[in-house]
C-alpha cells in the first residue's frame, strides 16, 4: 500500500485578489488558479530524499545538536515505511498510530524535502543561517508555545521561498526575509507566522514597521507582507478530508472563515505605502479520497493595495500557478 505525496503547497493553489475598498473599489476580484503538476512520493522515496537532505545538512556543517527535529522527523518516516512493509508481509493493516506524530511529522518532513529541492545548490551563506534555525524546536506542532515558535516561523519563510523558486520565480533569502524579483520589480517580503488569534494584528504591524525601515519605496521597489495563518486554520489536531484533489473547497472555505473572523484586526492596519498588500497563506494535511492518499494542501489569499506592484505580483503568480 503506497501513500501518494504531493510537494508542499503544490497540491492546490487558490489566490483571491482583493482590492481595498478605501480606494474606491466596491467589489472584490477573485482569481482561482489551477494546481501545478503534482509530485508523488511513497514512504521509501520520501526516506531516500531525507537521506539526501541529511547529507546536505552535513555538507553545510550544521552541528548535530541543532538537527534533533530533523532526525525525529526522519524516524517518523522510517517507522511508517516499516509498518507498511509489515502490512505487505502479513496482510494485516498497518497500525500507524504507533508511529507517533504520524501525519504532521511526515508532512513537515516533506517540507524539508521541498526546501532541499529548491536550495540545495544555493550558496551556503544564504541558506545555512535559516536552516540552522528551522531544524531546531519541538518535534510536535502541538508542543509549540509562544516561546518556541521561531523554528517553524523560519520554516515558513523557507517553504514559501522554496515554493516560489520551484515555480519559476526569482527569489533570494536574507534580510528582509525574502527578496522576490518579478519583471524588473523588487519585492521585499517580511514573513510572519501567526501563533494565535490574539497575535494577528501585532504580527501585521511588526511586518509593516520592518518594511518601512528596510524598503526604499520606488515605482519598481515594493514591500510585501506574507502571513501564515496555518495555526489558525489547523493548530495541529485536525486532518481535513476532500473527495479528490479537484475538490479543494473545504480548506479554502475554512481559510476565508478565519479571515472573516479577523477582518477587524486586519482592517486596523490600514493601507500603507511600504506594502503592496498582504499575502495570507495556510497549509494543512489533507486526507484525499477513499484510498490511502493524503497531501499537504496550501492556499494563498492576496489582499492588495493600489500599489502597481500588486498588479505585477498577481499577474506573475497567476502565470506561475496555472498548470500548463
Amino acid at each position: 500500500m503506497d501513500f501518494g505525496w504531493l510537494s508542499a503547497f503544490n497540491a492546490a493553489i487558490q489566490i483571491a485578489y482583493f482590492v481595498n475598498k478605501r480606494h474606491g473599489a466596491s467589489r472584490a476580484f477573485f482569481c482561482k488558479l489551477s494546481s501545478v503538476p503534482d509530485r508523488h512520493y511513497t514512504h521509501e522515496q520520501l526516506d531516500s530524499h531525507l537521506e539526501e537532505l541529511e547529507r546536505w545538512i552535513r555538507d553545510l556543517k550544521i552541528p548535530s545538536p541543532k538537527i534533533d527535529r530533523f532526525h525525529q522527523l526522519r524516524k517518523v518516516a522510517q517507522r511508517a515505511c516499516a509498518a507498511l512493509k509489515e502490512e505487505h508481509a502479513t496482510g494485516e493493516p498497518a497500525y500507524l498510530k504507533s508511529v507517533g506524530n504520524y501525519v504532521f511529522g511526515l508532512t513537515e518532513a516533506l517540507e524539508f524535502c521541498t526546501v532541499f529541492e529548491a536550495f540545495n545548490d544555493s550558496p551556503s551563506e544564504e541558506i545555512r543561517p535559516k536552516l540552522l534555525s528551522a531544524l531546531s524546536g519541538p518535534i510536535s506542532i502541538t508542543s509549540e508555545t509562544p516561546s518556541n515558535t521561531r523554528p517553524r516561523n523560519t520554516m515558513f519563510e523557507l517553504v514559501l521561498a522554496a515554493d516560489w523558486k520551484l515555480n519559476g520565480l526569482d527569489v533570494s533569502l536574507g534580510d528582509p526575509d525574502i527578496i522576490l524579483r518579478i519583471e524588473g520589480h523588487t519585492f521585499n517580503v517580511e514573513c510572519k507566522r501567526v501563533y494565535g488569534e490574539a497575535s494577528l494584528y501585532d504580527n501585521l504591524r511588526s511586518a509593516r514597521n520592518q518594511l518601512r525601515k528596510k524598503t526604499n519605496i520606488s515605482p519598481r521597489t515594493h514591500g510585501l507582507i506574507a502571513v501564515s495563518i496555518s495555526r489558525l486554520v489547523n493548530p495541529g489536531g485536525k486532518l481535513f478530508h476532500c473527495p479528490s484533489m479537484d475538490d479543494k473547497s473545504q480548506l479554502g472555505d475554512r481559510m476565508e472563515t478565519v479571515l472573516q473572523q479577523q477582518r477587524r484586526e486586519i482592517a486596523r492596519l490600514g493601507p500603507d505605502p511600504a506594502s503592496c498588500g498582504i499575502l495570507f497563506q495556510a497549509s494543512t494535511p489533507v486526507d484525499v479520497g477513499p484510498g490511502d492518499h493524503f497531501a499537504l494542501m496550501g492556499f494563498y489569499i492576496f489582499q492588495a493595495s493600489i500599489d502597481f506592484g500588486a498588479t505585477v505580483l498577481h499577474r506573475r503568480m497567476a502565470t506561475s500557478y496555472t498548470a500548463g
